[in-house]
């Protein structure tokens, strides 16, 4: 919905703004499909996309609600933040 609601600003009003999707990877993250949980999910999701495959096999029962974000992230957050300033006027 911030996707929608930036390209709305942008088209009104001119405004250039940045919408960022943190992401649950870190530095040296394992992509091994044993025994990897987050960083294995995008390369099946990947490696699906290659083969054109109708679906993607993800472990867990869906329940998880926690979000975690490697620390490093905020730097870029705060840099992309500082760059794009452009206040409506």
């Amino acid at each position: 919905m911030l996707l929608v609601q930036l390209l709305a600003y942008r088209q009104q009003y001119g405004m250039n703004g940045i919408y960022l999707t943190p992401v649950i990877l870190r530095p040296r993250d394992n992509f091994d499909l044993e025994i990897s949980m987050h960083s294995a999910l995008i390369r099946k999701c990947w490696e699906a996309k290659q083969l054109r495959a109708a679906e993607v096999l993800a472990w867990g029962t869906g329940s998880a609600r926690g979000k975690f974000l490697y620390v490093e992230m905020l730097r870029a957050i705060v840099l992309a933040a500082e760059k794009t300033r452009n206040p409506i006027s």
